[in-house]
């Protein structure tokens, strides 16, 4: 997972500057969140939490065996 930020867009309707990018490099999915330009190292975890990181922690446990990578991508 990698994490990057756009910083000095224009306000939108909730004053929000900035957008916040969460990428799975292993999917390349990206997650992109709105934020405002007050946002911080902590603000960012609880963001990636709260959007990204829901189960338990042995949930979100890698299984990168052959069989289940084949099952995952066809």
């Amino acid at each position: 997972m990698s994490t990057d930020f756009v910083f000095g867009l224009p306000k939108d309707s909730e004053g929000n500057t900035d957008i916040v990018v969460f990428v799975d490099r292993l999917s390349t999915m990206a997650h992109l969140a709105a934020v405002s330009d007050s946002i911080d190292a902590e603000g960012t975890a609880k963001l990636f939490i709260d959007r990204l990181g829901g189960g338990e922690v042995a949930d979100r446990l890698a299984d990168i065996s052959p069989a289940t990578v084949q099952k995952q991508v066809g």
